[in-house]
C-alpha cells in the first residue's frame, strides 16, 4: 500500500487551515506526514499549534509570502528530504471537503496508467455537488485553457475509469514521488498566483508524464473564486495568462493578441461601466509585465 503525504499552504487563514487539517485527518486516518507551509507574515503557525494532531505535521515558516508556486516548491523540497517516507504527495487547498478514501482512490488511478505523474478528482462546489468546477481540462484554439465542467447528474462521469487529460485543477492534486524527484518545480514567475498548475501539468507532459483525471473521485471545493475588479488583480491575471501563452503556445504572439482582444471585449460587454478601464488597462499592463518576465528568464 502506497503512503500519501500532504502539502498545505496557509496565508492568514489559521482557523480555516486548522479546521481543514482536523477534517482531513478524520477522513484520511492513514495519511502520512503533513507539510504545512505558512506564507503568512508574521508567521501564524508554530509547532505547538499542530502538536495535538494525530499525524506528524511539520510547520514550514517562510517569513514572507512566497505565493502559491514558491510555497509549494518549498514544501516539495522539504518533503523530498524528509526522513518520513512517502510515495505520493497531495497538494491541497485549505477549503476542501475530502470524503474518506479519496486520496487513496487517486493513488490507485495513478497506478492504473503507465507513466502517470499527476492525478486529480472531479472537483465540485462544496455546497452543490451538481456544479462541477473542474474535471480535467483542454487547450482550445488560440491556446485558450478551459476546464471541463460537465454536470455529473444524468451522466456516467462517476462510473468512468481514470483517463488522461491535458491539465487538472491544482488545488486538489496528487503527485508521484518519481515526478517530483526529476526536479520539476512550479514556475515562481506566476507568483503570487496564476495558472501555475496548468503550467506545471504542461511541463510534466513535456517530460513524458501523463496527467490523469479520476472521475469516480469527487471532492468539494468551498472557494469558487471571487471575481475581483481591482486593477492589481486584473494585471496579475493577465500577467499569468499571457506568460502561459508565451511559454507554451505554438504561435505565442497571435495567442496573446487573441487573449487581449477577448479581455477587452469582455470588459466592454460585461463589466460595470466604472470597472471597464480597470479590466482593459490591467490586461495591457499584464501583457507588458509578462513579456518582461519572459525575456528576463531567457524565454524559458
Amino acid at each position: 500500500m502506497s503512503t500519501i503525504a500532504a502539502l498545505i499552504l496557509n496565508y492568514h487563514q489559521k482557523n480555516r487551515t486548522l479546521r481543514f487539517l482536523q477534517q482531513l485527518i478524520e477522513a484520511e486516518p492513514d495519511l502520512g506526514p503533513i507539510f504545512l507551509v505558512d506564507n503568512s507574515c508574521p508567521q501564524e503557525f508554530s509547532a505547538n499549534d499542530v502538536e495535538l494532531l494525530s499525524l506528524p505535521t511539520e510547520v514550514l515558516g517562510t517569513g514572507t509570502n512566497l505565493g502559491v508556486a514558491g510555497g509549494r516548491n518549498l514544501g516539495i523540497s522539504v518533503a523530498l528530504k524528509s526522513i518520513r517516507k512517502w510515495d505520493h504527495l497531495a497538494m491541497l487547498d485549505n477549503d476542501l471537503i475530502v470524503p474518506p478514501g479519496s486520496l487513496a482512490a487517486m493513488a490507485r488511478a495513478l497506478q492504473s496508467i503507465p507513466r502517470a505523474g499527476i492525478a486529480s478528482p472531479c472537483v465540485v462546489d462544496a455546497h452543490d455537488s451538481n456544479v462541477v468546477l473542474a474535471a480535467g481540462g483542454e487547450i482550445l484554439p488560440f491556446f485558450y485553457p478551459r476546464y471541463h465542467r460537465a454536470k455529473p447528474e444524468g451522466s456516467r462521469l462517476s462510473l468512468e475509469e481514470p483517463r488522461a487529460t491535458t491539465f487538472v485543477q491544482g488545488g486538489v492534486t496528487l503527485y508521484t514521488r518519481a515526478l517530483l524527484e526529476t526536479g520539476l518545480r512550479f514556475d515562481q514567475r506566476f507568483n503570487p498566483y496564476g495558472p501555475e498548475d496548468i503550467d506545471f501539468c504542461l511541463a510534466a507532459a513535456a517530460a513524458g508524464f501523463t496527467i490523469v483525471l479520476a472521475p469516480s473521485v469527487t471532492i468539494g471545493h468551498e472557494g469558487r473564486g471571487t471575481y475581483k475588479t481591482t486593477f492589481r488583480h486584473q494585471r496579475q491575471l493577465a500577467t499569468g495568462e499571457i506568460l502561459l501563452r508565451l511559454k507554451w503556445a505554438p504561435h505565442p504572439y497571435p495567442s496573446v493578441l487573441a487573449y487581449l482582444a477577448w479581455k477587452v471585449f469582455r470588459a466592454i460587454v460585461y463589466a460595470k461601466w466604472q470597472e471597464k478601464w480597470k479590466a482593459m488597462l490591467g490586461a495591457l499592463a499584464g501583457a507588458g509585465n509578462a513579456v518582461r518576465l519572459w525575456r528576463q528568464s531567457g524565454n524559458a
